[in-house]
């Protein structure tokens, strides 16, 4: 059974991976979709269209979309399964999720971390506020969710805020 939130048009391969949508979104309305039924997926960004009326919206947002490709739900879904076998089966956790918005691949501590496109937070950055004390995955933590402009500005908003 493939699902479809009305709303975001997000597709779920599992009753599970929707009721999770609906707890995180609020979004309540679903609907069922056949594994034959077309849609057209962006190359230049992965969004999947279900009619030409959206693929004209998406061309208006982003000016990088240019190329569709016509596929089936099943093509999709055969993809996603393709995608999570290829996987080593780790689940992404808080850590890789900070590091990953970072600018950051990897996310293992200690290990060299690569660029993967403009960084948000530079090196001294982190390496200031480790110096003041805090730990690596804090000031990452701070750069990241104020995205301030200034180390100063990072600082006064991370003493600031509460933090689990």
């Amino acid at each position: 059974m493939v699902l479809r939130c009305d709303q975001t048009g997000k597709l779920f391969f599992s009753h599970r991976e929707a009721e999770v949508h609906g707890e995180e979104t609020g979004f309540q309305a679903f609907s069922q979709v056949s594994l034959e039924e077309k849609v057209w997926v962006c190359e230049e960004t992965g969004k999947l269209c279900f009619n030409e009326q959206q693929m004209d919206l998406h061309k208006r947002r982003v000016p990088e979309a240019k190329t569709f490709n016509e596929k089936t739900i099943a093509d999709v879904k055969a993809e996603q399964e393709a995608k999570a076998s290829a996987g080593d089966g780790k689940m992404e956790t808080e850590d890789d999720i900070i590091r990953r918005e970072a600018g950051l691949k990897g996310g293992k501590k200690g290990a060299a971390a690569e660029p993967a496109g403009p960084p948000v937070i530079t090196k001294e950055s982190v390496d200031q506020l480790l110096d003041m004390g805090f730990s690596q995955l804090r000031a990452e933590k701070a750069l990241v969710s104020t995205r301030a402009p200034t180390l100063a500005l990072t600082l006064a908003l991370t003493l600031a805020l509460p933090w689990p």
